[in-house]
């Protein structure tokens, strides 16, 4: 969250936000984001005035967000649920519930938040609804966490997003294009 103070990240941040659709970051990123947005700038985007809104508000919950072309915040907080927020037109709020892992299966959390973007991508890019994407994300993360280090697990049934037929179709030597595709643009990915 220390990066969220630096006035230059902040602005960084600020320009690509119009050519994204998800933002990702835990409940305290986003505070010190938008208390150095409030404390150091003097305009205040639109959007993330809705999104402090959003934030802060007790309003009536969506059991979807079905328009992905607005700008989508996914705000993460340890066993908490998720928090996701459509900032488009029509502001939506949407929370998915996070299963308590217990205290003595957590070994390192370092990792945690990456594998959780990789799952939530991972789903929504193969089409899954962001509802469906998030619990994707939760389940990936949970099981990093169940591990030291930032490896994939070693035993096929212990991924909780690729089925073992994906992986018997998969070679190590094939390159693989990835193609992320949003509602401004398209980028290709080859590895």
């Amino acid at each position: 969250e220390y990066v969220c103070q630096d006035i230059d990240y902040v602005e960084n941040i600020l320009k690509i936000l119009p050519f994204v659709n998800f933002i990702f970051g835990n409940s305290s990123e986003y505070n010190v984001f938008m208390a150095t947005l409030d404390s150091k700038l003097k305009t205040f985007p639109d959007v993330l005035r809705n999104l402090c809104s959003l934030m802060t508000s007790k309003d009536t919950e969506s059991t979807e967000i079905v328009d992905t072309t607005n700008l989508i915040a996914v705000v993460t907080d340890g066993c908490k649920p998720v928090r996701c927020y459509s900032l488009g037109e029509k502001l939506q709020t949407m929370t998915v519930q996070v299963p308590r892992v217990p205290q003595e299966r957590i070994k390192d959390t370092i990792g945690a938040g990456d594998s959780f973007i990789a799952g939530f991508m991972f789903s929504f890019l193969r089409g899954d609804s962001v509802k469906e994407s998030v619990k994707t994300a939760v389940r990936t993360s949970g099981q990093m966490i169940q591990q030291v280090g930032v490896t994939l697990p070693q035993k096929i049934q212990d991924m909780p997003v690729i089925g073992k037929e994906s992986m018997d179709n998969y070679s190590s030597n094939t390159k693989t294009s990835f193609n992320f595709i949003s509602s401004k643009e398209s980028v290709k990915v080859n590895i």
